[in-house]
């Protein structure tokens, strides 16, 4: 069994993704801590920086399936 950590993600998504790569398990050390809350779309760091309407485009983008539109969408908030 292969078996992957990481830690300390800090939001580099495509770095996260690619830890999993030919991995059996990844397991996080730490540093994703609600980053969107799912059930309160009024918690977490996303819903606390660009509010409760900003967190239901994003699980909407990403509950269709529209992952590209929905990291394009994200970006664009940060910029």
């Amino acid at each position: 069994m292969r078996v992957h950590l990481v830690s300390d993600v800090h939001g580099n998504v495509d770095a996260l993704r690619r830890a999993g790569d030919s991995a059996d398990a990844l397991i996080c050390l730490g540093d994703l801590l609600c980053f969107i809350d799912y059930f309160d779309h009024d918690s977490g760091v996303f819903g606390s920086l660009f509010g409760p309407d900003a967190v239901t485009r994003l699980v909407e983008l990403r509950t269709a399936r529209r992952f590209d539109e929905a990291r394009d969408w994200s970006r664009s908030l940060w910029a």
